[in-house]
């Protein structure tokens, strides 16, 4: 299909000087959209500012007729517009959706003459203040699996609609008809989980069908405990996940909550996401946590951690078929994994793995 461009922009690349600069535009997953330009001033294309401070240049496009992945790697300064050293740590930039293009910056709005469209693959930073950023083509898409494999544990992500488990189980509310949890599928009942309006540190297990009453009941934190609401019977939970209070910080990895009192390793492999301070909206894997609130990241975060700070905490799943699907949510009905599939030595008579 031949490419079209506007006639100003054609009769521009006919002058005998030409003045063509270009630019790149990122919609970043949340939807935010920044531009860049190798002008030496900010341009305004289509309402949007295309910033000259990172001052990127792009190599040489290597694209082909074949079906193997065409790749652009771009050079820029990071600076304060955007492509900050906290942004790239934090993975802002990770496959975002870039568009490469030509203007003429004598008149920008003429028309486009688009060289390149992508995402935006690994981003290195370099000797001191510079950053390359990886440009994939299309044809990356290619080259991912977009099917199931067999695995022997769980491909399920631990609280969507194929694992079932209710992560964010609804609030308590009067008259609400509820089923008692089935023994073995986390999402069988209705309305089997609630959350209380007040202690927000559990979550609380339907044992009897029934009616919610007309006030909330005095739910207790005693893990095991139960409480009559209406015909319904509660039994309180840790919960699968919770917001706290960081009260103390050891380092950018390390930090305490106040008021937790969850077992060891109950928050290991969930995440941690931060709703305050310095990291908002930033988020990491838990490496472990202990019974007094202290919390291990996997990785440091990105600026530092103060006290004070709002967290989100959700439990995570090694996507084990009897220590987790069985055993310590109740899901055995709900496992994704295929276990007992023979493996390629099975088939050269080697032992059965």
């Amino acid at each position: 299909m031949p490419r079209v461009i506007a006639s100003t922009t054609l009769e521009a690349s006919r002058e005998e000087t030409t003045f063509f600069v270009t630019c790149w535009r990122l919609t970043l997953e949340n939807g935010d959209v920044q531009g860049y330009t190798s002008h030496v001033k900010d341009l305004i294309v289509s309402s949007v500012t295309y910033n000259a401070a990172t001052g990127y240049t792009p190599t040489s496009i290597d694209s082909s007729n074949r079906f193997n992945v065409d790749n652009l790697d771009v050079e820029g300064i990071i600076s304060g517009d955007g492509v900050t050293v906290e942004n790239i740590q934090a993975g802002v930039f990770d496959a975002a959706r870039l568009k490469m293009f030509l203007v003429d910056p004598r008149n920008p709005d003429a028309g486009q003459v688009v060289l390149r469209t992508g995402v935006v693959g690994n981003i290195i930073r370099k000797d001191g203040d510079e950053f390359m950023a990886e440009v994939r083509g299309l044809f990356q898409r290619l080259q991912q699996t977009v099917t199931e494999v067999y695995t022997p544990a769980c491909q399920a992500e631990f609280g969507s609609d194929r694992c079932k488990v209710q992560v964010s189980a609804p609030y308590w509310t009067s008259g609400t008809v509820t089923s008692a949890f089935v023994s073995g599928d986390a999402g069988g009942g209705t309305v089997s989980f609630v959350r209380s309006n007040t202690l927000t540190s559990r979550v609380f297990k339907a044992t009897t069908d029934g009616t919610t009453g007309t006030s909330e009941p005095a739910f207790s934190s005693t893990v095991g405990a139960t409480v009559s609401d209406g015909s319904v019977v509660w039994e309180t939970m840790y919960a699968y996940k919770r917001s706290a209070v960081v009260s103390s910080v050891t380092n950018r990895r390390n930090f305490k909550c106040a008021g937790m009192d969850e077992p060891t390793n109950h928050w290991k492999l969930g995440t941690c996401t931060f709703k305050t301070g310095a990291n908002a909206g930033r988020d990491m894997d838990i490496k472990k946590n202990e019974t007094s609130g202290h919390i291990k990241l996997y990785m440091p975060m990105v600026s530092n951690i103060d006290a004070g700070d709002v967290v989100v905490l959700q439990q995570g799943c090694a996507h084990r078929m009897i220590d987790d699907c069985k055993n310590k949510y109740n899901n055995i009905y709900n496992f994704r994994g295929v276990p007992f599939m023979p493996g390629s030595d099975s088939l050269a008579g080697g032992t059965k793995t």
